[in-house]
């Protein structure tokens, strides 16, 4: 019979676990980045003044004009062409979340996408920017 043996893990502060140090502080860093993200998200900060905050690239001059106030209009999600969707948070990916409530009848619908994703929804000529 092998003895037990003793496992080292790493837990980060959203409850994460890693095998190496090295990459558990590299979480640690994501974590925080994603607070000081939606710490300026909730003040009103654009996308893109966010991303270049945090060392991301902004891919678009675009993201400077999108705020969580912004309003996508997303034909596939909500068969309407109405703009009804708002930025709700960042993810750990640095990606965000969307959500709106597109008809009477719902309790709304959201989901993840990324930053070029929310780039073509604000590019739709019916999104609110």
């Amino acid at each position: 019979m092998r003895e037990p043996e003793i496992v080292i893990r790493y837990r980060t502060s959203d409850g994460e676990l890693f095998s190496h140090k090295p990459d558990a502080r590299k979480h640690e860093k994501k974590i925080l980045n994603l607070e000081i993200a939606n710490e300026m998200l909730n003040e009103g900060k654009s996308i893109g003044e966010i991303l270049r905050r945090l060392g991301h690239a902004c891919i678009d001059p675009l993201l400077d004009k999108v705020t969580k106030d912004s309003m996508m209009c997303i034909q596939h999600w909500q068969c309407s062409d109405e703009a009804m969707y708002k930025i709700q948070r960042f993810g750990i990916g640095m990606n965000v979340y969307l959500h709106g409530n597109a008809s009477p009848w719902s309790v709304g619908y959201g989901d993840w996408i990324s930053i070029e994703t929310l780039v073509r929804y604000a590019e739709n000529k019916k999104s609110k920017i």
